[in-house]
């Protein structure tokens, strides 16, 4: 008698289950009906009232978070996409939301790796790959876009005038010509400078390489060479790169280590640098970087110094850098003990051309004060 009482409820109760779940799916379909049809504030509004008695429903939050993407509000779809567990956002359609958030905010490497992600679990994912497709297309679009230009010639004048010390003031000018490669992840530059210091002038050209090996790795070499220097390096090399230490597939802060390495060969000694250095991005345009230097000129002390340095972005075309270097630096063959402060501004007068200012104050130990100010401007075609 208790089991069929027991039956006889359960099978009571069927209809009443599959009735809400109907329900559900109803509201679901009605609310995104409202949202294709503009009506985002009365599609939210059901939306909300139904997560009062469902507020563990994923459905319901990507619903919510579709709908405020949709409406153009995609910072409060990617908060209630960010309520889901870490289960919960690899279900398919929250990754498909997730990709098209991304799309939104044209970060189309991370947008590509969800929809990419989908279809590799779900290969009839129709949606997955109609959002790969546009990610493709945006993505080729905006390289077409950046690869108008694929020259830059840049040119430039410093002027060095002293106190403490009378001494007759230094000039310098350079022209510098950029090819760009591979959507600019490869940059090839020819460089020609013209010295005047000590009376004398020294010419320098110099060849090189900037590649950007993947989102995690950049590396680049110089070589440079002085014909008849008289205070200049004969030749120099010049070696580095940068490693991002966090995946940069995630949001917020990044983090660098950076490697600096150079040397230089005069006619009486070699100079060999050695810097290393972190850099901070807490948030996209603004930088930090913390570095350590070390110089070993042959047949003396290694010795040691320390930099840092400020960059970020003022407003839209508008750059700044700011530091400061209590370290050894190498002029004429002799190292001494130097220190720095320096700062520059880079303008951007549309997008082919780009002005930029500086200044530097360099204390050497017992020796000169030298003010600096320098102008240089970009032109891409």
């Amino acid at each position: 008698m208790y089991k069929t009482f027991i039956i006889i409820l359960f099978l009571g109760l069927l209809p009443c289950t599959a009735h809400a779940q109907n329900t559900l799916a109803d509201d679901l379909a009605t609310a995104r009906k409202l949202a294709e049809d503009q009506k985002y504030d009365d599609a939210l509004t059901l939306l909300k009232k139904l997560q009062d008695n469902n507020p563990d429903n994923v459905e319901l939050h990507l619903a919510i978070a579709r709908t405020l993407s949709w409406s153009g509000n995609p910072d409060a779809a990617q908060i209630e996409i960010d309520k889901l567990s870490p289960v919960q956002k690899q279900n398919a359609d929250a990754k498909l939301l997730q990709g098209y958030l991304y799309y939104y905010q044209k970060d189309f490497v991370k947008a590509e790796k969800e929809f990419s992600d989908i279809l590799a679990h779900h290969p009839d994912y129709t949606d997955a790959a109609t959002g790969l497709e546009h990610i493709r297309r945006a993505s080729a679009a905006e390289n077409a876009k950046d690869n108008g230009f694929k020259w830059q010639v840049d040119t430039g004048f410093e002027y060095s005038n002293f106190l403490r010390r009378s001494q007759d003031s230094w000039n310098q000018e350079f022209i510098q010509i950029n090819r760009f490669f591979d959507n600019k992840k490869t940059v090839l530059h020819g460089t020609t400078r013209r010295y005047g210091q000590f009376t004398n002038v020294d010419s320098e050209y110099e060849l090189g390489i900037d590649k950007v090996l993947s989102p995690r790795f950049t590396s680049y070499l110089y070589g440079t060479f002085s014909p008849h220097a008289d205070f200049r390096p004969d030749w120099r090399i010049h070696a580095g790169g940068a490693a991002r230490l966090d995946d940069p597939n995630d949001d917020g802060p990044a983090l660098w280590v950076l490697v600096d390495m150079r040397r230089d060969v005069y006619e009486a000694t070699d100079v060999f640098n050695f810097n290393p250095a972190l850099r901070f991005e807490p948030v996209y345009g603004w930088g930090i970087i913390a570095r350590a230097i070390s110089v070993d000129q042959e047949n003396e002390k290694r010795v040691y110094g320390q930099e840092l340095r400020l960059n970020g972005v003022i407003t839209d075309g508008w750059r700044f850098t700011a530091g400061f270097a209590d370290a050894p630096e190498t002029e004429a063959g002799v190292t001494v003990n130097t220190k720095t402060r320096y700062g520059n501004m880079a303008i951007d007068l549309g997008d082919a051309h780009t002005v930029r200012f500086g200044y530097t104050h360099d204390d050497r130990e017992n020796s000169y004060i030298r003010e600096v100010y320098n102008v240089s401007f970009s032109y891409k075609f």
